[in-house]
């Protein structure tokens, strides 16, 4: 932060975007980036760097799952009950991806691997990606601005919003185990 030439930080960041979305498995929590750009630099500005971020992060993921059918897209073809709802008239859903984005759902990678692999338009992906996930942007980046006054509302509302979030999440992705569990249960009876 306390470097004079702000452009290196700017590029540090993008490289940790590129590195999230290069990495199979998540090493570097997209939040903790957001938070790191608000740290050094102004709301407006970190926002957009965070939204840029997440712009090369869906991308490089997008285009992976364009060029080859990774693992998330196999194992999710061969249950045609969930294929259905993803596919939703075999132009994706996008009403799932927006849902996917802003509740943490499943993970950023594996959705956008998806959304390649089905060949959903590029342009209405990043749209619905950015705008699902904006409230999170928005909070991690007002906790990394406040970051230096842990007590303050300023910092703590933000936590609350992105807490309700992931909780909200994870109350949808019980239901859905759930409801996948019992519809298993249903086709093994019969």
């Amino acid at each position: 932060a306390s470097l004079q030439n702000k452009w290196i930080i700017i590029m540090a960041i993008f490289f940790l975007f590129t590195l999230k979305s290069a990495m199979p498995i998540p090493v570097i929590p997209v939040s903790c980036v957001c938070v790191i750009s608000a740290m050094v630099f102004n709301l407006p500005i970190s926002i957009i760097l965070n939204i840029l971020g997440l712009v090369i992060i869906f991308s490089i993921r997008y285009y992976i799952g364009r060029s080859q059918k990774t693992l998330p897209y196999r194992i999710l073809k061969s249950y045609d009950e969930i294929w259905k709802v993803l596919e939703h008239d075999g132009k994706g859903n996008p009403w799932l991806l927006f849902l996917c984005r802003m509740f943490p759902l499943f993970p950023i990678n594996t959705v956008s691997n998806i959304y390649g692999g089905m060949k959903y338009d590029f342009k209405k992906f990043i749209l619905l990606s950015v705008s699902g996930y904006l409230p999170k942007i928005i909070s991690y980046t007002i906790i990394g601005r406040n970051a230096f006054n842990p007590f303050s509302a300023s910092f703590i509302i933000p936590v609350m919003v992105s807490s309700f979030l992931s909780g909200t999440g994870l109350l949808i992705t019980r239901k859905i185990i759930l409801f996948i569990r019992r519809k298993g249960e249903e086709d093994v009876k019969i």
